[in-house]
């Protein structure tokens, strides 16, 4: 998995960099002497982790495997992002149209996801994160909306079942609030990583 200090050719935030973040709040949040920007179109071959991050991609990202963002991440990309998978936790900050081929999954309560553009993906799981998007310019193939721990707004446990491998629905059923007890939102980002997630 890469980070933002395996990545080549960053530079060092400026003002002007951090006036292209959209999001009035991470403006005042991100400090410049800690923002990093890469100028360009980004490709990366591997899983992407944007943990202890400022990161802003000046182009498209493309990564070839899972985008996770912890609560330490903001990641702001000004054209298109694609990946197979997405975990938010961080802020991310989408311009460009959303391209995820697999999952998007945001359970924590940490941070803000934000999608400027149009969003698609085969399934999006939607806890207590905050997600900021425009329905109109959704397309996935199964929404599942929950409360952290207290049940489905979206979706129902029928279709969670149909298209979450039998690990994966172990996993996100106890914190969908579908099943007592079970493993942690930690579990369900190792399997966003894997080719285990969906059937």
């Amino acid at each position: 998995m890469l980070t933002a200090s395996d990545l080549v050719g960053l530079r060092p935030g400026t003002d002007a960099d951090l006036a292209t973040i959209k999001n009035e709040d991470w403006t005042d949040a991100v400090e410049v002497d800690e923002l990093r920007v890469h100028d360009g179109d980004l490709a990366l071959d591997d899983d992407f982790s944007g943990s202890d991050a400022a990161l802003i991609v000046r182009g498209d990202l493309t990564v070839a495997g899972t985008v996770s963002l912890d609560e330490t991440a903001t990641l702001v990309v000004t054209g298109r992002l694609r990946c197979r998978n997405l975990a938010c936790e961080g802020n991310l900050e989408v311009q460009g149209d959303a391209d995820v081929a697999e999952a998007i999954f945001g359970y924590y309560e940490a941070g803000i996801s934000a999608f400027l553009g149009a969003v698609k993906a085969a399934l999006f799981v939607q806890g207590n994160h905050a997600f900021e998007y425009d329905p109109a310019r959704l397309a996935v193939g199964t929404h599942l909306a929950f409360a952290n721990f207290r049940g489905l707004r979206i979706g129902t446990a029928a279709q969670a079942q149909a298209v979450l491998s039998d690990e994966a629905y172990a996993v996100l059923a106890p914190l969908i609030g579908l099943v007592e007890g079970g493993p942690s939102s930690q579990e369900a980002t190792r399997l966003l990583r894997s080719d285990g997630f969906l059937r």
